[in-house]
């Protein structure tokens, strides 16, 4: 599976910039009528295709396609669009975890094209970037390991002349046969280097901090992508993008044995300092309310939480939660006490200033806070490309309790 695009322009895509068709197969369905929020529907999930065709992501891939379908169902022009899905999701894996290989996409590629070039001519110029993706796939070709070499050659000698040695960059990043649950595998890094070393590494989709004693899981510097080209240089497939004028490796992706096993793009590269003004003041923030809370020193509470997420409706709530000396004593749903175990980090006082610090490097974040200090309403989304990951926690009461 083959990809022939630069960093740059995914990232315009995924921003949803407008692109011309492409040559190849074009699905019926030109006079389609889009408006309103079918229109944004087909938008958004176009926008997720691109980003589940560049990591390589069988299940996203399904479930955005789906959402398009959805959004064409009510049209009776739509068949031929709709048709093109059809024959894309019917050579996709069964399985949404197993990852997209040359030979699927050989199959899904023309539809997806076709599919694209129908959304298209129906005025929806923005789904541009998913036959502009899926057209850069084909088989894997014989690896020219000399020209390989001279380009990470060149290109480091380039980076090292450079003299970049504080920069930011972010990453996604995706590796085949790692678990979800490591930090920063399948995720989107934002990293901050200073003097060469790393300073900071947040996972903004699981909202942790990488560990930087580990850094064979993910690449965290300009020095490590290079190190990742050159000990995997004899892979069956190793494409690397560099960038034209400072050098570092903007995307790289390798094949062994006909699976994906790594995928990374540079998504964002910034030399100098970071720029993190809004977790910086999502941060400042936290630190200020925390203060007014600890001056207001209450240790014994009740707490009405409910919970917005993509998860069954007893983890929502509203729950009352009863705090003795900051440590929850019991939890109620409907009148009844809550015995099963769940994620309980919500539903304290210190455990929502915890949340909020987590995720303070979202791709958005939003807190309100009360009179006393605590967060009354915090709304967060981890990644703007990723579906289902949102997260909105509202404190409905809160009582001291003597």
């Amino acid at each position: 599976m083959r990809r022939k695009f630069v960093a740059s322009v995914v990232v315009a895509l995924i921003l949803g910039a407008c692109g011309q068709g492409l040559e190849g197969p074009r699905a019926g369905g030109g006079e389609v009528a889009q408006t309103g929020p079918a229109l944004e529907r087909i938008v958004e999930a176009c926008e997720r295709v691109v980003t589940a065709l560049i990591l390589g992501h069988a299940g996203r891939l399904v479930s955005s396609l789906e959402d398009i379908d959805a959004a064409l169902s009510t049209d009776s022009d739509s068949s031929g669009l709709r048709e093109q899905i059809q024959v894309a999701a019917n050579a996709l894996p069964v399985f949404g975890d197993t990852p997209l290989s040359a030979e699927t996409m050989a199959e899904v590629a023309p539809a997806l094209i076709a599919l694209s070039n129908g959304l298209i001519s129906a005025g929806i110029d923005e789904c541009a970037g998913v036959g502009e993706i899926a057209a850069g796939y084909d088989y894997p070709g014989p690896v020219d390991l000399v020209a390989t070499e001279k380009a990470l050659a060149i290109n480091r000698a380039k980076w090292s002349s450079q003299g970049i040695r504080t920069y930011s960059m972010e990453l996604s990043v995706s590796y085949e046969g790692q678990n979800d649950h490591v930090c920063g595998v399948d995720g989107s890094v934002l990293i901050q280097v200073v003097n060469g070393r790393v300073e900071d590494a947040v996972d903004r989709l699981a909202g942790c901090h990488v560990d930087l004693g580990n850094s064979g899981v993910v690449p965290l510097t300009v020095g490590d992508l290079f190190e990742m080209v050159e000990e995997n240089i004899e892979a069956d497939v190793i494409e690397v993008d560099y960038e034209p004028t400072l050098g570092y490796p903007r995307s790289v992706y390798m094949e062994q044995d006909g699976n994906r096993f790594v995928s990374v793009w540079v998504s964002e590269f910034t030399p100098g300092g970071l720029g993190t003004s809004a977790a910086d003041a999502v941060l400042a923030q936290l630190t200020e309310q925390r203060e007014t809370w600890a001056a207001e020193a209450i240790a014994n509470y009740t707490i009405t939480v409910e919970i917005g997420c993509f998860c069954p409706e007893e983890y929502r709530g509203p729950f009352v939660v009863a705090v003795v000396d900051g440590i929850i004593e019991q939890v109620t749903r409907n009148g009844e006490i809550v015995t099963a175990p769940f994620d309980e980090s919500f539903l304290t006082v210190e455990g929502l200033f915890a949340t909020v610090e987590r995720y303070a490097y979202a791709d958005q974040i939003s807190v309100n806070y009360s009179s006393l200090g605590y967060p009354s309403i915090v709304d967060v989304d981890p990644s703007f490309n990723t579906i289902d990951e949102e997260l909105r926690i509202d404190v409905l009461d809160l009582v001291p309790n003597s």
